[in-house]
């Protein structure tokens, strides 16, 4: 559960204050949909319940995720799909009256939305998530691409605005340039890194060029002014620091892969890096603390992996990773600030 606290220094007394947009990990599960399962998306009905309950007034919480790329061609297809969507959206104005209900969707180039927005079942939902790897580091082509105006047209009914709930690239490139399984590792080259930079710098200014405050196109300065559209409402980057546990099941022989940065296994050129490294999106990369997986507590797989976050021995939390901000970091929040 999340903490008051936490909740009070994102507030900050209402200085500069930091909004959260709540997930919730039983919702995230396809499984509830595809085939339908009515007797588990009732019991992840009721948990998320008592949770918008507990956090729903709260003056930092923005709005609720009722979904996270739970979207397919099945999904969508399906009338008790959106009819469970607008359940849980009704959930979030009854018990946070003024929060936002939010489906946050794999860009699949506006199917899931348009499917949405023609189902007579979704009344209730407030806005459109997207999380969206479009683009590349290209000057004319760092950007969303056609995203905006589709978008527009597929919702010109209800006009409900776009919010990117995920964008961003990996840091990282490997060396030599293969896979993890064929003797690919790691590398974080200032070549990568300036690509990056391009990367995130064009991406920024596409998204708010797009602003539902905008008026204009933005002429010559926007590279992707025809497809313009005033919809968007804001965007959250991904991430905020590498996660290093996110190939381990794929490095299951390694000892405790939670402790080791993996390579991705999967090429993408559009990525600055060629890459699409799971474990290494973080605006933050990571120095760990040597305590978190001491090796007298690692164990061989399938029997387990690191012991962390929470060692129950002492009934504390291991000591945090050390972060520290990428130039990507420092890039965007120059970006944000301006």
């Amino acid at each position: 559960m999340i903490t008051v606290d936490f909740f009070s220094a994102c507030y900050n007394k209402g200085k500069s204050p930091v909004y959260v947009l709540v997930g919730f990990g039983q919702l995230n599960n396809v499984g509830l949909y595809d085939p339908p399962n009515p007797t588990a998306f009732n019991q992840a009905l009721a948990n998320f319940t008592t949770m918008v309950k507990a956090y729903g007034n709260n003056s930092a919480v923005l709005g609720f995720i009722v979904g996270n790329e739970v979207n397919n061609p099945d999904t969508i297809a399906s009338d008790s799909f959106w009819k469970n969507i607008n359940i849980l959206s009704e959930v979030v104005h009854k018990h946070a009256p003024g929060k936002l209900s939010i489906l946050s969707c794999v860009d699949d180039s506006m199917q899931t939305v348009q499917a949405g927005e023609k189902n007579s079942n979704l009344t209730d939902l407030d806005v459109w998530g997207i999380n969206s790897y479009r683009g590349n580091s290209l000057s004319n082509t760092a950007n969303f691409d056609n995203l905006w105006n589709t978008f527009q047209s597929a919702t010109q009914t209800s006009k409900r605005p776009l919010l990117l709930t995920e964008w961003g690239a990996p840091a990282s490139s490997h060396k030599p340039n293969v896979s993890g399984t064929d003797g690919g590792e790691l590398q974080f080259d200032t070549t990568t890194m300036n690509d990056l930079v391009d990367y995130v710098t064009g991406h920024y200014n596409d998204i708010t060029f797009n602003a539902g405050t905008t008026t204009s196109n933005g002429g010559s300065s926007n590279p992707n002014a025809s497809n313009w559209a005033a919809v968007g409402v804001g965007s959250c980057y991904f991430e905020w620091t590498d996660e290093w546990w996110k190939l381990d099941t794929y490095y299951s022989n390694i000892n405790c892969p939670a402790t080791k940065q993996q390579a991705g296994v999967s090429a993408n050129a559009a990525f600055p890096g060629g890459w699409g490294d799971e474990e290494s999106f973080g605006l933050n990369q990571i120095t760990p603390d040597s305590s978190l997986c001491p090796p007298e507590k690692r164990t061989t797989p399938p029997g387990g992996g690191c012991p962390g976050p929470w060692n129950f021995t002492s009934n504390a939390p291991y000591p945090v990773d050390h972060l520290t901000l990428r130039t990507s970091g420092t890039t965007l929040r120059d970006l944000m600030a301006d």
